[in-house]
């Protein structure tokens, strides 16, 4: 075991459940500059799992299936002038797309979408693979399992008073 996940002692129970927290938010802090630093293309293609594979609320899957449209006819339309036309076409297209993203970003935040979308497309944001065990995803499912590890259950009693 790394010293990062130290087996846990009697005197600090929560020592792994912490590491664990702290390694989740290092790995969030991560995508969160890889989503910044991303390609329209892999921003699109992680929005397109997220609404693929998350069950949103209807009213947030909506609107959000909707700013996408918009955010991928922007790529399209700036992809199309970027190679077609030069000077004031291509930068009113190009910022068109940049608009249209930013508006994705705020509905995410407003929403709360970031931490389902890093979840559902971590491999669209990473250049490098996180190392088996590593995934935000991954990180998330042994955190709960310590979690449940950690909850002492109280049977329930039979028979109503």
């Amino acid at each position: 075991m790394s010293d990062l996940y130290p087996p846990p002692s009697p005197e600090r129970p929560h020592s792994r459940l912490a590491a664990l927290q702290a390694e989740i938010d290092r790995a969030r802090r991560e995508l969160a500059e890889a989503w910044e630093g991303a390609s329209s293309a892999d921003r699109i293609f992680a929005v397109d799992r997220l609404l693929r594979e998350d069950g949103l609320h209807a009213d947030a899957g909506a609107r959000l299936a909707a700013l996408h449209a918009r955010v991928r006819d922007a790529w399209v339309e700036a992809r199309v002038s970027g190679l077609s036309a030069a000077g004031t076409a291509a930068r009113q297209a190009a910022l068109r797309l940049l608009l249209a993203e930013r508006e994705l970003d705020a509905l995410l935040e407003a929403s709360g979408l970031f931490e389902p979308l890093f979840l559902a497309a971590e491999g669209f944001l990473r250049r490098v693979p996180a190392a088996r065990g590593r995934s935000l995803k991954e990180l998330t499912r042994e955190r709960e399992r310590e979690l449940e590890r950690q909850v002492h259950f109280v049977p329930a009693h039979g028979g109503a008073a």
